[in-house]
């Protein structure tokens, strides 16, 4: 799939705006376009008369116009030209037909911000990113600004856009794969965006510490051999070095230019580390979107990297994206 349309989902805050430098750039590398979406609603506490929601809806629509009007203007230096712009008001969608708008508006992607922050504030003010990913067919790209406070103009966000073309060697793509063919499901769009950014794609495997076990209600307590351990450890980082060997000769087979990683420790903070080290364009990561209860999560490792991180992060809903279907192991690369 190539990415010729770009939702951008705003509301209206100077916060989902931040999603804009990032967008209009890759937007600008891909030739893309861009669908400026804002979903138009009453307050909770009121229904509006006929006139009242029409008087919304026109709001709204003044609102994107004048979104349009900064991302297009030619004084800014990443401008889209107007011609690939489009504005979208819908009234009174609820955030989870926001995805099915998008896939009926024949988009590749959908970018938003989200503030990923712990406890009660992320389940509050990360909740439509959540709802977004956990019903999207599509990728998308979740962005957490570096500053959450939403005071600004509409074009404060512009003036420091998002590095898509680094110095020292282009675009570069983090990939994080842990050997099972749902997280080679995020391989299908970097692949892609790869192609169309001429970028590098580096395959990041990270390997949990080893914890050993023990049993409480057992006599004998489980006995911890340090040199048992290191073996296994060692069997586990050449067995994942082979495995993304395997994946790495597939992507260059295309084309690409790819690096593999191997990585121990903690995968949130080592995935984080190591993309902000690399100065990486963008961080791919599947998730499931979904816990045991069926209420709307991005997933601990991603979660974790969210928090950690204000790289973009393009998520792959693995229930809902059109590759799920795979039976073995690097399926989902031979796919592509």
């Amino acid at each position: 799939m190539e990415i010729h349309k770009i939702v951008v989902l705003l509301d209206g805050s100077p916060l989902a705006e931040k999603a804009l430098p990032f967008a209009t750039k890759l937007a600008k590398s891909l030739d893309a376009e861009i669908l400026l979406l804002h979903s138009a609603k009453p307050g909770a506490l009121h229904q509006p008369s006929a006139e009242g929601e029409l008087d919304i809806i026109n709001n709204a629509e003044a609102y994107l116009t004048k979104v349009r009007t900064a991302i297009t203007d030619p004084a800014v230096t990443t401008h889209v030209e107007a011609t690939k712009v489009r504005n979208l008001v819908i009234y009174k969608e609820q955030m989870h037909e926001l995805p099915e708008i998008a896939t009926f508006e024949k988009a590749d992607l959908i970018v938003m911000t989200t503030h990923g922050r712990t406890g009660l504030a992320r389940m509050v003010m990360g909740s439509a990113a959540s709802t977004i990913l956990q019903h999207s067919t599509l990728p998308v790209v979740l962005i957490r600004p570096e500053t959450l406070d939403e005071a600004g103009p509409l074009q404060h966000p512009l003036i420091d856009p998002a590095n898509l073309e680094l110095p020292d060697g282009g675009a570069r793509i983090v990939v994080t794969l842990d050997g099972s063919a749902e997280a080679e499901l995020a391989l299908a769009p970097a692949v892609e965006l790869a192609h169309q950014l001429k970028a590098t794609i580096y395959l990041l495997r990270v390997i949990p510490p080893f914890t050993p076990l023990y049993f409480a209600d057992f006599v004998a307590p489980y006995q911890y051999d340090e040199k048992i351990a290191e073996q296994e450890a060692a069997t586990n980082r050449e067995i994942d070095s082979k495995y993304l060997e395997q994946v790495q000769a597939g992507l260059e087979a295309q084309g690409l230019k790819c690096v593999k990683v191997v990585r121990e420790g903690q995968p949130g903070p080592v995935i984080a580390g190591y993309a902000q080290a690399l100065q990486a364009t963008m961080l791919v990561m599947a998730t499931h979107a979904r816990n045991r209860t069926g209420r709307a999560l991005l997933g601990s490792v991603a979660e974790e990297v969210m928090r950690l991180s204000n790289l973009p992060i393009l998520m792959v809903n693995t229930r809902l994206y059109p590759k799920l279907v795979v039976e073995a192991p690097s399926a989902a690369l031979a796919s592509i």
